[in-house]
């Protein structure tokens, strides 16, 4: 057949680029396995039609990211830890300040809280970039080793507030719990035994565990997995785009809260919370409204909701 070309997409096929996106997102994050041979292919000639077989691949991409999570109903919250638990940026601006500046570089505080999630060596290679920088490879990796170090020494936990109430009512509504975070596990392990909120959840997912961080979806589509609920009953919490991206290319809805960014730079969420506090309000009032299960009944975009709504 001439006229073919290697691509993601079927001309003709509904629903064919998401469901593809879907199936390279799972086969990305190593969920499952396809042989280079099933990719599909786009018909660049009209006269040609789409086989049969191509078009029921697309179905079954849906139906293989439907069962993600077990479909029981019971709900799972997926949190992210900087900027929704803790307040942990504030010693990452500074590693990266200190890092950049052994290069006698100064660097805009506002570019790493936009890039907030993304893999250390990623944050490194885009600044660079965006900043015509001119740093060779091996430099790069040494800034990317000189973050880390600076960062590991001036770590501490610092709680937001509001946090462990809004961890303590999912708990108490028994939702499962994640942590999902693009920082190490070993971090991630040490802030909630120090908030104390480490028994509330099941498991952590960080960067260091998945084959791509923030924002591709690997963190979330584990996260359901080892949750164990479906994606449509799941809710991620972020406060940075990336984090926004990451959980809907796994399908999962997400809320954010305003704690660093403007609302303005986090509105591909499906809503912005200005704080913790107004979130925990939602989502108690939301529990009573929908009985805790299933999925969530997130607010209308727009004006976030008083207490109580």
């Amino acid at each position: 057949m001439t006229g073919m070309t290697l691509d993601h997409c079927a001309i003709g096929v509904p629903g064919w680029d998401a469901a593809n996106r879907s199936w390279r997102d799972l086969v990305g994050a190593g969920l499952v396995g396809l042989p280079r041979g099933l990719w599909a292919y786009r018909c660049c000639d009209a006269h040609h039609p789409v086989p049969a077989h191509q078009a029921r691949r697309s179905e079954y991409a849906e139906r293989l990211m439907d069962r993600a999570g077990e479909p029981t109903g019971r709900r799972g919250v997926a949190l992210d830890l900087d900027g929704v638990l803790i307040d942990g940026m504030q010693f990452h601006v500074a590693a990266w300040e200190a890092a950049f500046g052994r290069y006698g570089l100064a660097v805009d505080p506002d570019d790493f809280f936009l890039l907030e999630g993304i893999n250390t060596s990623d944050v490194v290679a885009r600044i660079t970039r965006q900043h015509s920088l001119g740093l060779s490879p091996e430099q790069q990796a040494d800034i990317t080793r000189l973050k880390r170090d600076f960062y590991a020494a001036s770590f501490r936990v610092v709680s937001l507030d509001g946090a462990a109430a809004l961890v303590n009512l999912f708990h108490s509504l028994s939702y499962t719990l994640a942590l999902v975070t693009g920082t190490t596990a070993q971090a991630g392990e040490r802030s909630l035994a120090e908030l104390g909120l480490r028994e509330s959840f099941s498991c952590v997912v960080s960067g260091d565990q998945v084959k791509r961080g923030k924002p591709a979806p690997d963190s979330y589509l584990r996260a359901v997995e080892l949750l164990g609920v479906r994606r449509t009953d799941c809710l991620a919490v972020e406060n940075a785009p990336a984090g926004i991206d990451s959980a809907q290319r796994a399908h999962i809805p997400c809320v954010a809260v305003a704690t660093y960014l403007s609302p303005e730079k986090l509105s591909h969420a499906e809503h912005v919370f200005p704080d913790l506090t107004r979130l925990t309000s939602w989502a108690e009032a939301e529990a009573r409204r929908s009985g805790g299960s299933g999925p969530f009944l997130l607010p209308d975009s727009g004006a976030p909701p008083g207490p109580g709504e």
